[in-house]
């Protein structure tokens, strides 16, 4: 399904670069940072790829340098429930690591993307010799369980048309242009939203008729931010 591919010289060079430069490993020293980088895999899937199924055993940490994943959950009715989107410099697998359990999410690339994977003894072994590695581990973990409160109590208390005017604000922030560009497609933004995608159409077009937005595709121009920000909760 997926190939780990052991690292050439020249890509081991590279990827000592990389990490030193990420931060969860930016803290390493350069013999920590070798030690890391003859551990480590290189995964390069393909848009649609998976990087982990559900239930499969924990190997180590997956740091994505280019390219997007989705972590997401099967429903018992046949549909997905996405509830992360990451992009570069982010990790995924660190509870599973820490607590050494299986993942309770599956993983899937939404653009080409390349993922290294550190086993878990090489991260263990590191924590122990740099205390300031451990805090970063744990820091991860901190982040990753904010956020998902974050998103919970977003779903919890805010109607469909809030989270989608928090969802743009948020984007053209990130993006830094009134123009904002999806990073995914459609059905994957309305399922981290917790929305069906044919709500998440619906509430565009009515944006779009009140004069807030137009859509262009994957492009959303933001006409009016005092409008979208009034629809968000006080």
């Amino acid at each position: 399904m997926r190939a780990e591919i052991p690292l050439s010289h020249n890509e081991s060079r590279l990827l000592k670069n990389i990490l030193a430069n990420v931060s969860l490993y930016r803290t390493l020293d350069s013999d920590q940072l070798d030690k890391v980088v003859r551990a480590s895999r290189i995964l390069r899937p393909c848009s649609g790829k998976q990087i982990v199924q559900k239930d499969e055993p924990t190997k180590g940490i997956y740091l994505v340098v280019y390219g997007q994943v989705r972590v997401y959950f099967d429903r018992k009715d046949g549909a997905e429930r996405t509830i992360a989107i990451l992009g570069h410099d982010n990790c995924f697998g660190v509870p599973e690591v820490i607590l050494d359990r299986p993942h309770l999410a599956s993983v899937e690339v939404i653009s080409d993307a390349m993922v290294v994977m550190t086993p878990r003894e090489t991260l263990f072994e590191l924590a122990h010799e740099n205390p300031i590695f451990s805090e970063r581990l744990l820091s991860c973990v901190a982040h990753q369980l904010y956020h998902l409160m974050h998103d919970a109590k977003r779903h919890t208390l805010n109607t469909a048309t809030e989270r989608l005017a928090g969802f743009l604000l948020r984007q053209r922030a990130y993006q830094s242009n009134n123009t904002v560009e999806l990073n995914a497609s459609k059905t994957v933004i309305a399922s981290k939203l917790g929305i069906s995608s044919e709500t998440f159409s619906r509430l565009l077009h009515s944006f779009s008729d009140q004069g807030l937005i137009e859509v262009h595709g994957r492009h959303i121009k933001i006409l009016d931010d005092k409008g979208i920000a009034g629809m968000q909760p006080a």
